[in-house]
């Protein structure tokens, strides 16, 4: 398993055990001809009760985004997407405290 793989393992290990929470591993598509799927797209997109929609990039602690996640990710936040980087589960439930937005559904 990749350094990033084990961060990702024990994130969606944790999100599993949450009450009220729903999440899907994005998988790396190449782009259609009609622009229909993205590169770029975060690893995961959670709904929750207590966070809402979220969108989690995981990355190791050297590692960096990607020129198409440079470019979708800011997209994405215009759009009103909320979208978060993590280094570390620690770093993960730190960020969706922060984000707690009460009885979302």
């Amino acid at each position: 398993m990749t350094p990033e793989g084990a961060i990702q393992k024990a994130i969606t290990d944790w999100l599993s055990t949450l009450p009220g929470c729903w999440f899907y591993k994005v998988h790396a598509q190449k782009p259609g001809k009609n622009g229909s799927q993205k590169t770029g797209v975060p690893d995961l997109t959670l709904e929750s009760r207590r966070h809402g929609r979220v969108w989690i990039e995981i990355k190791t602690p050297k590692g960096t985004l990607t020129d198409s996640q440079k470019r979708e990710i800011p997209k994405m936040q215009a759009a009103g997407a909320t979208v978060i980087i993590v280094r570390s589960l620690e770093e993960l439930r730190d960020a969706l405290d922060a984000l707690e937005v009460g009885d979302y559904l």
